[in-house]
């Protein structure tokens, strides 16, 4: 793939003879045609496990999308927010040898960040399936009062995510959010970020804990 770097702006996209010419996150590219195949390959056994691989967690961070789009926005330079966060989640949240994968769930990003992150939070969950998190909320050197909390919550039953992004912020040192009673089954993990209002910062994710039903 070839990336123009200047461009007329009366230039147009399409198919050229052999090459297709694209505009993507604004900069113009060219690539050649794909080639069809008679016979599909199936690659060597490292490709296989890496395509492997990056079908699992492609899954994996799909119902996380909502989520990550705000909490990398602020990494996203001429990549999507979703591109952004597979890499960091690829060599360090994924584990196992392929077919047997599974996700190191403390190493997950959701998002990452300049903006401070919670100070000292702590979790708590009433048998009604009400999620609490305090933190403190002294003035802080990478953040501010009116920081948006974003919360996640994932279900490995189900493979679906709930929460919010602000709900709450900074200054509150407080939420609350009741898990949906279809949810309240299995392993339910917790993460929590700051993004500004603007939503162009945010903070790296934070881990804090599983909540088992």
């Amino acid at each position: 793939m070839a990336i123009i770097k200047k461009k007329n702006s009366n230039m147009f996209t399409g198919l050229i003879g052999p090459m297709i010419m694209a505009t993507w996150k604004g900069i113009l590219y060219a690539r050649a045609r794909p080639r069809k195949s008679a016979v599909k390959k199936e690659g060597t056994p490292g490709q296989v496990a890496a395509r492997g691989k990056f079908r699992y967690l492609h899954q994996f961070l799909s119902p996380f999308h909502p989520f990550i789009t705000v909490g990398f926005s602020g990494k996203a330079v001429n990549k999507t927010e979703i591109n952004v966060a597979f890499t960091a989640n690829y060599h360090s949240a994924v584990i196992g040898v392929y077919p047997d994968l599974s996700m190191d769930y403390p190493r997950i990003r959701i998002s990452e960040g300049k903006l401070e992150g919670l100070i000292a939070p702590e979790l708590s969950c009433s048998p009604s399936g009400l999620v609490e998190i305090n933190w403190k909320t002294e003035a802080t050197r990478g953040g501010g009062y009116n920081d948006h909390l974003m919360l996640v919550l994932y279900s490995e039953l189900y493979k679906k995510t709930d929460g919010f992004i602000g709900h709450a912020q900074r200054s509150d040192h407080y939420c609350s959010f009741p898990i949906r009673e279809e949810m309240q089954k299995g392993r339910v993990h917790v993460y929590v970020s700051f993004a500004s209002q603007n939503r162009r910062l945010a903070s790296n994710s934070q881990y804090l804990g599983v909540l088992e039903f």
